[in-house]
């Protein structure tokens, strides 16, 4: 009788210590999903640090800021949106990483070389060149007068700018342009198929030079950004890169222009080649 007397005692106090042992358990798996939490959002720089992993390997790498007046536009294309972009110190590039780079063009894709930005013979640009007879002229390079495709298969770049358009813009409708402009990228994938395709935004021109309209470049840009995401399974992007050339009017800034209102300034090439040389951080 009196060991059945004190079974309910004993009972409740073997419940009340689980109870107790439970919320204790419960507390502490809190405070470790806290400092996991905080290991897992560290935006500093350093490398995240996550459980049963060696990170003896894991390289820091620099972290984009997420502020409101700065934003990357990452679904659709490559560009940062509402930032107060400044350019690099281009002299301080490392030559052997734009040694990578390629870009294909027409007299204003020129400036590159012709203002030291890039070296000749990773600028393949003509003056006259447009999409529709981009295969019919001949490139310098190396010291010879070559074509395009066989310039590509010598070098196969890891990447290829294509600034095309404004030799285009009053002689094909928007779909004519992205239709041919479509066709070359896929003859240049044949000649160098491992190559990302960046297609870069044809650029303004000044508010008193009558050539075309801004409002129209702004219309045959968007035809390549939509282009750019059709093909984006070839790695095709389109950068903005003439978006910090432009003041509130949408018009050429004359700061970058050259002088005639369409070819541009040293100052321009400084903005463009910085932008594309951060946009090829997100790739």
């Amino acid at each position: 009788m009196k060991r059945n007397k004190w079974r309910p005692f004993f009972a409740i106090m073997a419940l009340v210590m689980t109870i107790t042992i439970f919320f204790r358990c419960c507390n502490n798996d809190d405070k470790n999903n806290k400092n996991t939490s905080t290991q897992k959002t560290n935006t500093t720089g350093t490398p995240m640090i996550v459980p049963n992993m060696d990170t003896s390997d894991i390289q820091i790498m620099e972290t984009v800021s997420t502020d409101k007046n700065q934003e990357y536009n990452d679904h659709n294309n490559l560009d940062l949106i509402d930032v107060d972009f400044k350019p690099d110190d281009i002299s301080l590039v490392d030559r052997e990483y734009l040694d990578n780079i390629v870009i294909i063009g027409d007299s204003i894709t020129k400036g590159y070389s012709v203002y030291g930005r890039m070296k000749a013979d990773n600028v393949l640009a003509v003056g006259s060149v447009g999409t529709r007879n981009l295969f019919t002229y001949t490139y310098n390079y190396q010291g010879y007068s070559l074509d395009l495709l066989d310039i590509l298969k010598r070098k196969l770049p890891e990447y290829i700018f294509i600034s095309l358009g404004m030799n285009d813009i009053n002689i094909l409708s928007e779909d004519e342009y992205t239709e041919v402009y479509e066709n070359n990228i896929d003859e240049i994938l044949k000649a160098t198929p491992d190559s990302t395709i960046i297609v870069t935004a044809i650029t303004p021109i000044t508010s008193d030079n009558d050539f075309t309209q801004n409002e129209k470049i702004d219309k045959y840009n968007e035809a390549l950004r939509k282009m750019a995401i059709k093909l984006r399974d070839k790695k095709v992007y389109y950068i903005n890169s003439a978006q910090y050339l432009k003041n509130e009017y949408g018009c050429l800034i004359s700061d970058f222009s050259s002088g005639d209102g369409i070819h541009l300034s040293e100052k321009a090439y400084d903005y463009m080649l910085s932008y594309m040389l951060t946009m090829l951080e997100w790739l």
